[in-house]
């Protein structure tokens, strides 16, 4: 069992939910999102800043704190969509020797059906 599967389930049940209000549907998929970038950087032996939530401008943290850098393997994961290290959203390359970015919430679940697909 790859170690996504029960969030990327728990993603789609959300989606096909058709009985839960907007807003609890949306803190579902918050809470879902953030512990599926938590299982990414646990997989390869990464902890993120806590809390870790969407904020007010429809991104999640995703910042380092054990060693302050993303290490090779997960930086070649996280460039597959754009990243925010600054004023803007870039498609740039982000280095093995960062740690720190945000990721807009689309991109944080379209990441996550990425890893899940690369480990499939």
């Amino acid at each position: 069992m790859h170690y996504l599967d029960p969030i990327i389930a728990e993603l789609s049940a959300i989606e096909a939910n058709q009985e839960i209000k907007p807003v609890e549907a949306g803190n579902l998929r918050d809470a879902a999102i953030a512990k599926g970038l938590r299982a990414i950087a646990a997989h390869y032996g990464k902890t993120l800043v806590e809390p870790l939530h969407i904020d007010a401008n429809g991104e999640y943290r995703f910042t380092i704190t054990n060693d302050g850098e993303y290490g090779n393997e997960l930086v070649a994961l996280i460039n597959h969509i754009p990243l925010r290290t600054g004023v803007s959203p870039s498609k740039g390359t982000m280095l093995g020797c960062n740690g720190w970015c945000r990721i807009n919430h689309f991109d944080a679940e379209r990441l996550l059906k990425i890893a899940h697909q690369q480990q499939a």
